[in-house]
């Protein structure tokens, strides 16, 4: 890489900004299924649709910081009536998270960089989530929001939700 000597922008007066990640370790909350439905081609079109919404209504929430996947929270149900998505045959198996982030400004090599170190460190069996979010590009093209949750016990299976705006 050139460098060039003395730098040109200097003159423009940047300021250089670290953008550490920040770590939650102490995110409790009832884990639902990450595997899809099974079923027969006629119903599972549905059941899918009402899968992927729910899982990603409950990353959503988790991205967010909402205290309504707190396993003990105990908000009015005039106020709110979700629950975290769960199988009926499921138990209620209360896990702790780990959410990792970042707020700045992000190349999309920068992201897929960090989207692969996350893929090559995660354990056979491992799930996880990835989110970026963006602005809006401009009012006719919109911006876009990527969601990849890597399914656990599926060594290639992944489920992609992108959300535009505008």
């Amino acid at each position: 890489m050139l460098e060039v000597s003395p730098d040109p922008l200097m003159r423009h007066f940047p300021v250089t900004v670290n953008c550490a990640p920040e770590i939650s370790t102490q995110i409790e909350t009832q884990l639902p299924r990450l595997q899809p439905p099974d079923g027969y081609r006629d119903t599972y079109e549905d059941d899918f649709s009402d899968f992927s919404v729910e899982v990603y209504e409950w990353i959503s929430l988790i991205s967010l910081g909402s205290p309504r996947v707190n396993p003990n929270d105990r908000i009015d149900p005039f106020l709110s009536r979700y629950a975290p998505p769960t199988a009926e045959d499921q138990k209620s198996d209360i896990t702790k998270l780990v959410k990792m982030n970042w707020e700045g400004f992000a190349s999309s090599s920068w992201a897929h960089k960090i989207f692969v170190q996350t893929l090559l460190a995660a354990k056979p069996g491992m799930w996880f989530s990835f989110a970026l979010l963006g602005f809006n590009e401009s009012i006719q093209t919109g911006g876009g929001d990527c969601t990849i949750l890597k399914l656990p016990d599926a060594q290639n299976e992944y489920m992609l939700w992108e959300i535009e705006q505008g």
